[in-house]
């Protein structure tokens, strides 16, 4: 055998040592790492994600706390002034709230008041869980909004998930009436929320 189809053969036989010792590197170093790195990045978008929730449901709470703690809200649940709603229900308010929606529930789970709205269209907005006009007997805030307890969290509806915070109608900060004042703001991927 002359020394040309030895060096070949060596030659491939180097070639294909060091293309097993690189997918080896591969899957055992390079693999793990890069899929380590993936769920790190993963875990880290999932927390801005959970943040940002948390974030809005919070200043949608605001915004039920701050409508609960005003006077002219607490008038109006004890006379339903139809001169509050046309004053406050409107277009522009829920556009300068972001919100789709604004109830107010008594102790029973009727609504005193609901409102909604498609903000992008500026047309009222068909929610299923507004035109039954009261919460299903098993909404699970029912005892915190018959308490006078704050709540927030996540609704399915017809339109898709819903976030949503209620907080109780003070007069003078002091008084609770039993009515809740509750927030809602139809999550939009396009958007991430308001």
């Amino acid at each position: 055998m002359t020394i040309r189809p030895k060096v070949i053969v060596l030659v491939a036989c180097m070639l294909a040592a060091l293309g097993v010792v690189q997918i080896v590197v591969e899957h055992r170093i390079l693999m793990p790492s890069f899929a380590e790195l993936e769920r790190d990045d993963a875990r880290t978008a999932m927390r801005r994600i959970g943040s940002a929730l948390d974030l809005t449901l919070d200043q949608l709470a605001l915004s039920a706390s701050d409508w609960g703690n005003w006077e002219d809200t607490y008038r109006f649940v004890a006379d339903r002034n139809p001169d509050y709603l046309r004053a406050n229900a409107t277009t522009v308010g829920l556009k300068q709230l972001q919100i789709n929606a604004l109830l107010m529930i008594d102790p029973d789970g009727r609504f005193v008041m609901a409102s909604a709205l498609d903000l992008a269209s500026e047309q009222p907005l068909d929610l299923d869980f507004i035109t039954r006009q009261s919460l299903p007997d098993d909404f699970p805030w029912r005892a915190n909004l018959r308490d006078g307890h704050t709540a927030k969290g996540f609704l399915q509806t017809n339109r898709g998930i819903m976030m949503i915070a209620a907080a109780p109608v003070l007069a003078k900060v002091t008084t609770l009436n039993r009515t809740s004042q509750c927030i809602g703001a139809t999550c939009d991927v396009s958007t991430t929320c308001p």
